[in-house]
């Protein structure tokens, strides 16, 4: 408000000259240091306000991840809004806490600023821009210092408004979020050291309350028992929805269950029969509705997909265990694990990437199983370890992990690999719910009933003609290669590498930003041309701003000439013209400038025209301006260093902090099983703080340099009013007001522009963050070569082969053969090293990726749902009617399971968590029959399923993709037997393609030793 009382006062001192030279001086000293206070309050401010910001975004991020990492499993919100709260939600509430003051702030400046107009004008400062016409030169640029103060409080109201705004969504899910109570912990402790496991008459469901028990019977709304239903089972820390509708059944039903000390326990059941919900209920996950449920001792588990975490591979087993060297070996050798640390220099102590993506299925799983075995607990929970490991391996695990490393110990398993079940103490065989059928391997084949007829048709697969003659046929080639073929298995999958650290440092450039960066943006922002229009449009548009303020000034000095002008000149000109010509040029001004301060071009330029403009003082006043310039840009220069690495520091620390909360969310189960809650919140606590230091480093850099812009701008300031004060008639007397009241905007706009050029420049960063990072389907291999990147072994060596349109072609080898590289390098998820590939004659390096891989579709291994509907899911463009989709979901076996669904096709899928792993597969595989591709890739895509199910998809398989190119990918050697051509692979090389038939007969087969491994394992 300085300038409010200081301006119109040194004005009149200048024009009148009648009071004594020291008190002119102390006017301008006086505006000096109320410019300084100002700056150093509103500095003070914003430190303020940013250090509450980041403190409440900490407090508020603590407290959500512990909150987060107290459930077992999140039944009340789905993943993607558990990521969207802490990636997005907790930015809105820190912006609301930022900025929520600046509401008051501009309430108060608005308040006084038009206290002051009206102290100065009188009413008449609130009357329309008519008024302007009747107002003094002196008034006119008085008020405009004040209609200043008005414009920062006008230009800071968007932002409180846009802050408080955004938090409102926030601020709910902040409440939905922390209010709901994780599932009461009904686990009770057995005392009996004889039994391990007791289940009594225990009823479950992922939600709290079902309406269909009444008096302890249960019975759904519309009359039917839960065995008219098939709800979809969700795999272990799956989020469950909670607006199913009243027909939601519990997951399990009256189960009995008394497991003993030290006995194997076996689980098997069709697809979404209850088997991982059943340890989800041991693990305390669900909610007990009846009955009662009690272990003894410690757990310990292995979830169905595999959990990995971002470190190296010693770092996942032991999981934060001491390290014991003999032990720690012992678990090497009967989890399979040692051929594969044997190729790498650091051995186990090579990193593995974020979530095992440089791993195969079957060595994150065995990684994941050997967690479990070192950590030596007294109950041991396997949900189908075996399903993502080849026959000879699952053999090896079996024999010498699960009955020799875990015997004396409590063992549930749930498998799909039925041929394991005659080993086990006890067999249960789940159906919708509830335990079908119960005894022993000898007990149940005798009953003749479900499980009996499961083991028949497993045994007739081994039996038939194929597969018998081609285990004699194969005997004498399996002695001679098995030391080569079925005894090795390939080391460390195709993306492990020769250095340490298989997830490399992210890349963090030094010192200023490099022109291509700017040249990437510049082209990806229309090129060249078009930024020199946006530049040129922006000159004009400042140009034309500054000239209204030349004009009004010019007006401002004839303005006594217009009010002497005869009569005739007022009978002659309307009133409308002149008030909307004075008027025009108000609202123009009023129009422009609060745009400008938002962009850093328009501000340099608006700095600029107002040194030129205020030169016409003097031309020292120009000199000094250019003096100031150079001193500003050089300490931008030193600043700007410093204010890269702190975003870049930032961008760089964000990154670990966002992978261990994703980390922590898909592993919620295991984190609980093996005690290391304070674990993981300690290390959050410590990469949010290392987050904090760098942005409150970047934050109060650009506030120290704001600040010390400010007060040169200030010294600007002064000279500006020396030079009114002195030149008593060298400048009329409006170009005198106007240049004080522009250099008074100039000292925010300047550092405004500084400061905001600095932004932009560190948001650059994340640009170059960015610049590191068909017809017939006939698909050929000229001698190819991929590595996944510089430092890494080669993976697919020297591939020469062609796949004919409309061919199936199975894909088989060891775990890490490369199997899976062959489907990254169709996608050109990763470039070749070496050779190409063509499709129907054409280079796919020549292709666009979105026109190479909108040809393709993928069933992949780890199945990927997105958030949204069913019908979405499996159409997200919208392609297909309803009827073409139940269509395919019929011919997947997904219809029953769905019409039963309270909506149907649109019912939500939340990213797939509230299905089990084996009805996402079907889901994937629906959606790839609605895409119509040329060409399919199948990755592992039924070894979640049992076996009968798997031999109906197959068949819809063959039906469904007969006119396209299709690739299957598979352990079970029983998949790919009825592909036109079989392609063997081991370390990244062909090692056999042809017919199934032909492989079968040649002498020293590798295929014919996996299968004759197969057939030997399934007739046992």
């Amino acid at each position: 408000m300085g300038e409010m009382l200081v301006i119109p006062k040194l004005l009149e001192y200048s024009e009148e000259q009648s009071g004594s030279i020291a008190y002119g001086i102390g006017l301008c000293f006086a505006l000096f240091f109320t410019e300084c206070l100002k700056s150093m309050g509103l500095c003070s401010f914003w430190v303020l306000n940013q250090r509450t910001g980041v403190r409440f975004r900490t407090a508020i991020f603590s407290f959500a991840f512990e909150r987060l990492i107290q459930f077992k499993s999140l039944t009340h919100i789905t993943v993607g809004e558990a990521i969207s709260f802490f990636t997005r939600d907790i930015n809105y509430l820190f912006e609301a806490v930022y900025n929520g003051p600046l509401a008051l702030l501009s309430c108060l400046l608005l308040l006084a600023s038009s206290i002051a107009s009206c102290l100065t004008l009188g009413p008449t400062a609130l009357i329309a821009t008519l008024c302007y016409l009747l107002i003094l030169p002196l008034e006119v640029f008085t008020t405009l210092a004040t209609l200043n103060s008005m414009q920062l409080s006008v230009f800071l109201a968007p932002f409180a408004i846009k802050g408080l705004t955004n938090s409102k969504p926030a601020a709910e899910r902040f409440k939905k979020f922390f209010l709901q109570e994780s599932p009461d912990f009904y686990v009770q402790t057995l005392k009996d050291p004889s039994k391990t496991l007791v289940m009594e008459e225990a009823t479950l469901s992922w939600r709290k309350t079902c309406p269909g028990i009444v008096n302890g019977a249960l019975e759904l709304e519309n009359g039917h028992t839960p065995e008219a239903l098939t709800q979809p089972q969700p795999p272990l820390g799956a989020f469950k929805p909670e607006d199913k509708g009243d027909g939601w059944a519990p997951e399990l039903h009256k189960i009995n269950l008394v497991v003993s000390k030290g006995t194997m326990l076996g689980v098997c059941g069709k697809m979404g029969s209850g088997k991982s919900s059943l340890l989800s209920a041991i693990l305390g996950e669900m909610h007990l509705l009846e009955g009662s449920v009690g272990v003894h001792g410690s757990l310990a588990y292995v979830p169905q997909q595999a959990w990995i975490i971002a470190g190296s591979i010693r770092e996942n087993i032991l999981l934060g265990s001491q390290y014991d060297e003999a032990r720690y070996l012992r678990v090497l050798h009967c989890c399979s694990l040692h051929r594969d640390l044997e190729i790498l220099p650091f051995g186990d102590m090579t990193e593995i990437g974020e979530r095992g993506l440089n791993l195969s299925g079957g060595q994150k799983q065995r990684i994941s199983l050997a967690r479990a075995v070192y950590s030596d607990h007294e109950l041991y929970l396997l949900d189908d370890p075996l399903s993502a490991v080849d026959v000879h391996v699952g053999k090896h695990i079996f024999e010498e992990c699960i009955k020799k490393a875990l015997r004396g110990k409590t063992v549930v398993l749930v498998t799909h690999q039925l041929q394991y079940l005659e080993f086990c103490d006890q067999i249960i065989l789940l159906e919708d719910g509830k335990i079908c059928e119960k005894g022993t391997h000898s007990e149940l084949i005798q009953n003749q009933g479900q499980y009996a007829q499961l083991i028949r048709k497993m045994k007739a697969e081994a039996t038939q003609g194929t597969l018998l003659g081609v285990a004699k046929a194969a005997e004498e080639s399996q002695v001679e290669g098995q030391a080569q073929t079925t005894c090795q298995e390939e080391p460390l999958n195709e993306n492990a590498g020769l250095e340490n650290q298989l997830t490399r440092k992210e890349k963090m450039e030094e010192g200023s930003l490099k022109w291509s960066v700017y040249h990437h943006y510049i082209q990806a922002a229309g090129g060249y041309l078009v930024s020199a229009m946006v530049f040129l449009l922006s000159v004009v548009m400042i140009f034309l701003v500054m000239f209204s303020m030349w004009w009004l000034s010019h007006w401002l000095e004839q303005g006594s000439g217009v009010f002497r002008c005869p009569m005739s000149f007022f009978d002659t000109t309307p009133i409308g013209r002149l008030l909307n010509c004075f008027s025009g040029d108000l609202d123009e001004l009023d129009q422009f400038l609060p745009t400008v301060a938002e962009q850093v071009l328009l501000l340099l330029l608006v700095v600029v025209f107002i040194l030129l403009m205020i030169s016409v003082l003097s031309p020292y006043i120009l000199l000094m301006g250019i003096v100031l310039l150079t001193v500003c840009l050089i300490y931008c220069r030193v600043l700007k260093r410093a204010n890269n690495l702190f975003r870049r520091l930032g961008n760089y620390s964000r990154s670990p902090l966002f992978s261990h909360i994703l980390t922590s969310l898909h592993g919620l189960s295991s984190i609980h099983v093996y005690g290391k809650t304070e674990d993981f919140i300690n290390e959050f606590k410590w990469l949010t703080d290392t987050e904090n230091n760098y942005l409150l480093m970047f934050l109060f850099s650009t506030r120290w340099m704001s600040l010390r812009l400010e007060l040169m701008t200030n010294l600007m300031t002064l000279v500006v009013a020396f030079f009114i004060l002195f030149s008593i008639s060298s400048a009329p007397y409006s170009y005198k007001a106007m240049a004080i009241s522009l250099v008074l905007r100039l000292a925010s706009m300047f550092q405004g522009a500084a400061r905001i050029g600095l932004d932009t420049e560190g948001y650059f960063t994340a640009m170059e963050r960015m610049l590191q990072y068909l017809k017939h389907g006939e698909i050929t291999f000229q001698d190819y070569q991929m590595k996944y990147r510089d430092n890494t072994p080669i993976i697919l060596n020297g591939l020469s082969l062609t796949i004919h349109g409309q061919e199936v072609v199975g894909i088989v080898g060891r775990t890490g053969s490369g199997k899976s590289s062959l489907g990254v390098a169709l996608f050109r998820l990763v470039e070749p090293a070496r050779g190409r590939i063509l499709i129907d004659g054409v280079d796919i390096c020549s292709l666009g990726l979105e026109d190479l891989r909108s040809k393709f579709s993928i069933i992949p291994q780890d199945p990927v749902l997105l958030p949204g509907t069913i019908r979405f899911n499996l159409d997200p463009f919208d392609r297909c009617t309803d009827e073409q989709i139940w269509d395919v979901l019929e011919r997947t076996f997904l219809s029953s399971m769905i019409s039963k669904l309270p909506q149907g096709l649109q019912a939500e899928v939340e990213n797939g968590a509230n299905f089990s792993v084996g009805e996402r597969q079907l889901l994937c595989i629906a959606r790839a029959l609605l895409c119509s591709s040329k060409i399919i890739v199948i990755d592992e895509a039924t070894a979640s399923i049992d076996l009968e199910a798997d031999a109906l998809i197959q068949h819809t398989i063959r039906e469904g993709f007969r006119s396209c190119t299709v690739l299957v990918i598979a352990h079970r050697i029983s998949t790919v037997l009825n592909c036109d051509r079989i392609l063997v692979m081991d370390k990244g090389k062909v090692v056999e393609f042809d017919r199934p038939e032909v492989l079968q007969k040649k002498p020293g087969s590798v295929f014919a030793a996996l299968l004759a491994s197969a057939s030997s394992s399934l007739s046992q």
